[in-house]
């Protein structure tokens, strides 16, 4: 399957470490699939934050990233990508091969 987001496209994620070791924040499925979540707004990001499960003292932070990139690091670390909504909800999912 394939998301209906442009390459160039702005989007939102969850950073984890922000400022130090900064990493793009993946996730399990119900199935045990990983995949990074992205959003569309900020909003939608820093909502997604109150939903999310957290590690204890981990720093996290929505920021916004080109699309591609996301894709890139995905493909890098054998992760899906999932567009959710502020409640984690999935929305589209894609595999990196098929942005690409």
């Amino acid at each position: 399957m394939t998301l209906s987001i442009a390459k160039d496209a702005w989007v939102y994620a969850v950073i984890s470490h922000p400022g130090e070791n900064e990493k793009l924040t993946g996730f399990h499925d119900q199935k045990g699939t990983t995949f990074i979540p992205i959003l569309k707004t900020k909003n939608e990001g820093e909502g997604f934050l109150g939903y999310m499960p957290r590690e204890p003292g981990i720093r996290y932070e929505v920021q916004a990233i080109i699309f591609e990139d996301v894709v890139k690091y995905a493909g890098e670390n054998g992760c899906m990508v999932y567009l959710v909504n502020e409640k984690g909800e999935i929305l589209e999912e894609g595999s990196p091969e098929a942005v690409q």
